[in-house]
């Protein structure tokens, strides 16, 4: 079984040899909440009853709003949620 940090380093490797350079992005909690820690409220259509939420109350939400406000942050063209998503993409665009 491999160590979490021998996972990452093959991961980061594989994600350099598609975009050929990485870019890691490690904001401050003031910068990414600007003082307010409060979860936002979505609509999840029930997916936020299964799962992890079905054991944990406000967990989709608190998901939600710190997605909504990395997004919003860096403001991406692309988001890949996983390495495969990620990777699938990678070798199917043909452009980047």
């Amino acid at each position: 079984m491999k160590s979490t940090q021998e996972t990452w380093i093959k991961i980061l490797r594989s994600w350099a040899l598609c975009l050929k350079k990485i870019v890691v992005f490690v904001p401050s909690t003031q910068e990414i909440y600007d003082g307010k820690i409060q979860s936002k409220s979505y609509d999840f259509d029930g997916l936020d009853k299964v799962m992890e939420g079905e054991f944990r109350e406000g967990h989709s939400n608190g998901v939600g709003t710190i997605v909504e406000l990395l997004l919003r942050t860096v403001a991406p063209n692309r988001a890949y949620f996983g390495e495969k998503e990620f990777l699938n993409n990678c070798r199917s665009s043909e452009k980047w």
